[in-house]
């Protein structure tokens, strides 16, 4: 099954676009190595604490700085490029779509689909990283163990299975000027959208990752790949489900220990 989505994806990157995006996945990994490793970022909030030997009746309190505190900004950014890592793969079909159906401007209009497709997604990252800061106080990694149970979860409903139906659709793409237009921006969101109801809770495990982000991303995005080309992908779901519990198990014992 893993065989058949590797030669899937390499029958892919043979055209020029979808070279192109294949080429920008792989900047992406590469960039996200040198990011900030914060997928969606946390709030700094000051500890206080006293000096020792002081006198604490007639002290303020004394603000303890907080080391690694990403702006908003630098957690966004770190979203989008671990999105277009991870789930870069998985869109390759609909860029080939693209490519394949559009005469002429092929790259403006690739340019407008990943503009929505990315917008989207950016959308949820912004919800996530503002979330965040309110789950400040949960060990992160018994945060990250219960989004690997909810991914696990989320693999087994309905909605899961069709998102990932909704995942294969096209929608006609007209040959040119406004109708042009609309018709990629309508495919962006409804691929996007498709993409976001299948991929959301990985992208969540992802995000509260305490760390090593990079170690995580691999497997989740095999899974997310393997989902996307195999033959089987109600199959695979299930598969990917009891994979997760096993790893939110694992995670659970070692915060448990920790």
């Amino acid at each position: 099954m893993v065989a058949n989505a590797i030669q899937r994806v390499r029958e892919l990157v043979a055209g020029r676009y979808t070279g192109i995006t294949t080429a920008i996945i792989l900047l992406s990994w590469l960039g996200f190595a040198f990011l900030p490793q914060h997928a969606a970022g946390h709030t700094p909030a000051p500890v206080t604490g006293h000096m020792h030997g002081m006198d604490h009746a007639n002290m303020a309190p004394m603000a303890t700085p907080v080391v690694h505190q990403p702006v908003l900004w630098v957690a966004i950014v770190s979203w989008i490029v671990m999105t277009i890592a991870m789930m870069g793969p998985a869109t390759l079909p609909a860029v080939q779509y693209v490519e394949q159906n559009t005469p002429r401007g092929r790259g403006r209009a690739l340019t407008v689909y990943a503009a929505v497709w990315l917008a989207l997604w950016t959308a949820v990252g912004l919800l996530i990283t503002l979330a965040l800061p309110m789950a400040a106080n949960i060990n992160r990694w018994w945060m990250f163990g219960g989004a690997l149970l909810l991914a696990a979860i989320w693999q087994l409903t309905p909605w899961k299975c069709r998102a990932l139906g909704d995942c294969h659709r096209s929608t006609p793409l007209p040959p040119g000027g406004w109708p042009a237009a609309k018709g990629l921006i309508g495919f962006g969101a409804v691929s996007g959208w498709a993409c976001i109801r299948s991929c959301w809770a990985m992208m969540l495990t992802m995000a509260v990752a305490p760390s090593a982000h990079l170690l995580w991303m691999v497997p989740l995005t095999v899974a997310v790949t393997w989902e996307r080309f195999t033959r089987y992908p109600r199959r695979t779901a299930r598969i990917l489900a009891v994979l997760f519990v096993v790893a939110a198990a694992a995670v659970g014992i070692f915060a448990a220990v920790q």
